[in-house]
């Protein structure tokens, strides 16, 4: 695939909104007059419109990278840094909605491209790993599979974002990520002996 100019990576991005719902039956002429760029400028970018699904879901990688590393290196306890993640990533699916709606409606889809299996562990779970397993290392969290963990906790937070998505027609991230966060806490902590017995 060449390399996309921004210009239209953004006529792109802003125009997931049209097909957010139906990419199946989605067909490059929609994109085009959905995106308003013409066809043949998209043939010359893409192969097609699961190419344009896959090159939507990288650039989605690229900035969702950004905001879960930097709340996983954050200072803090390993619960502030689990809420940093939850925010960071709620925070993405809020700034660009219909991206975020069609990329996780059709995960299964891209997740079949090159790359963006290998993609989604380095920018998305790999955090969340990171996190957990230090959790469970410094006694913070209940011993668990760190991997797994994280791929559910990402799953959540993702799953309950395109709810919000889908049902509310926005994203209200602050009061979502206090209910997952403590909920995820509630669920991971690792339980604290009781104070004042003799042993």
């Amino acid at each position: 695939m060449r390399e996309v100019p921004e210009a239209i990576a953004g006529k792109l991005t802003e125009a997931a909104d049209a097909f957010a719902s139906s990419f199946e039956d989605l067909r490059m002429d929609d994109i085009a007059r959905a995106s308003g760029i013409p066809r043949a400028t998209l043939y010359y970018y893409f192969s097609g419109k699961d190419d344009i699904l896959g090159f939507l879901f990288a650039a989605m990688l690229a900035e969702i990278r950004v905001g879960l590393a930097a709340a996983a290196d954050a200072g803090g306890s390993v619960r502030d840094r689990l809420g940093g993640l939850v925010r960071a990533l709620l925070t993405q699916m809020a700034t660009h909605p219909a991206a975020a709606q069609l990329l996780l409606t059709n995960l299964g889809r891209a997740g079949k491209l090159p790359d963006m299996a290998a993609g989604l562990q380095e920018a998305a779970y790999g955090p969340f790993e990171r996190v957990v397993a230090e959790g469970m290392a410094g006694g913070e969290l209940r011993p668990r599979d760190a991997a797994v963990t994280a791929v559910a906790l990402f799953g959540a937070v993702c799953i309950a974002g395109l709810q919000a998505l889908v049902t509310e027609g926005h994203l209200e991230g602050g009061r979502l990520a206090a209910t997952l966060e403590e909920l995820f806490w509630a669920g991971l902590a690792a339980e604290q002996p009781p104070t004042g017995r003799r042993t």
